[in-house]
């Protein structure tokens, strides 16, 4: 299995589990991650929230789209089904979570798992924020307010994150560990088990200039809904930033999109349109920012990406239906893996 930290040129990929919205049950969890595993898939992702707005769903009989699984507990579930499968948070909002939970939760994981954890890390949707690179992000902000209102999230999300995340690697590595911060502060502190990796990998997400800064500092960077252009600039922004703090740059580039691969490409089109076209100012930004088409359109997407300087794609595939999902993972393992080369 490949692991963080290949050079350009070679790519790995993560599918999301059906842990939220319409197809979200322990079944449908389970399933979609053993598969991947048996198909030789890379990773299996999770995103993060508390409350879902209602989605639409593919089906007109199916139940509303609210459920959402926690992110840390579903990869703890599927961490005992499988055993070599990569397990990433996509990505964990950092100012919902104590870090010093959050620190024992993810070390956890990773003993438990023998280190298949990799930490996404992002500061969550920014309330004010309603549109960003044709994306139509509205929703995202509606959510943002209803969860850092219910959790009683104050202070500045970057500030808090950048505080939680040094707390969280001294958590890991230091013994006592020791940490004083505006925000978070302790000392004499010996966190057990410790992570099975020598430290956990952090991505983060996000693109504001910001998030590409924080993730100068860390392992990898990714954003979501990002397309080509934007992956290779913001990749270049992230080296200039690691350049000139004298530090090293991530290893890992990668984007977290919504994909739909289907035989035909007009069907696949079809079903991209109907399920996601609220979220893009045109159909043009929307087949920009996502994998859909049949397996050769695919694949030609994927190549686009390395070239850009990806070294990991997480593909959000359409819940159709879970046989669906199914189908669509071995169509991909099948035609589209071996046509990326």
């Amino acid at each position: 299995m490949s692991t963080p930290g290949e050079p350009v040129g070679t790519l790995r990929i993560s599918i999301r589990l059906p842990h939220s919205r319409c197809l979200a049950s322990p079944d449908a969890i389970v399933r979609v991650a053993e598969l991947a595993e048996e198909l030789g898939f890379w990773g299996v992702s999770v995103e993060d929230h508390y409350l879902l707005p209602r989605h639409p769903c593919a089906r007109p009989d199916a139940a509303e789209g609210r459920t959402i699984y926690e992110s840390l507990t579903t990869l703890a579930f599927v961490a005992a089904r499988t055993s070599r499968i990569r397990l990433i948070t996509g990505v964990v909002v950092l100012p919902y979570r104590h870090p010093i939970a959050l620190a024992k939760e993810a070390a956890t994981i990773d003993a438990l798992s023998g280190g298949r954890l990799i930490l996404g890390a992002g500061v969550g949707a920014l309330r004010q924020r309603l549109s960003a690179e044709n994306v139509n992000l509205s929703s995202s902000a509606t959510l943002a307010t209803r969860e850092f209102d219910a959790l009683q999230v104050h202070g500045h999300r970057g500030r808090l994150a950048d505080e939680y995340l040094e707390a969280i690697v001294a958590l890991w590595t230091e013994d006592p560990a020791v940490y004083r911060g505006e925000h978070v502060s302790f000392e004499g502190l010996d966190l057990y088990p410790r992570p099975t990796q020598d430290r956990i990998p952090i991505w983060i997400g996000g693109r504001s200039e910001a998030a590409l800064r924080r993730a100068a500092r860390h392992d990898g960077w990714f954003p979501s809904q990002c397309t080509v252009d934007y992956l290779r600039t913001g990749r270049e922004r992230v080296m200039a930033f690691a350049a000139e703090a004298g530090s090293p740059p991530p290893a890992d580039f990668g984007a977290s999109n919504a994909a739909c691969v289907l035989p035909d490409d007009a069907v696949a089109h079809e079903a991209m349109e109907r399920l996601y076209s609220y979220y893009f100012t045109s159909r043009e930004a929307l087949l920009a920012a996502t994998f859909t088409g049949g397996p050769e359109r695919v694949a030609a997407r994927i190549r686009a990406y390395r070239q850009a300087g990806a070294t990991f794609l997480d593909l959000r595939l359409l819940p159709i239906s879970l046989e669906s999902i199914l189908d669509q993972l071995r169509l991909i393992a099948r035609e589209v893996v071996p046509a990326v080369g």
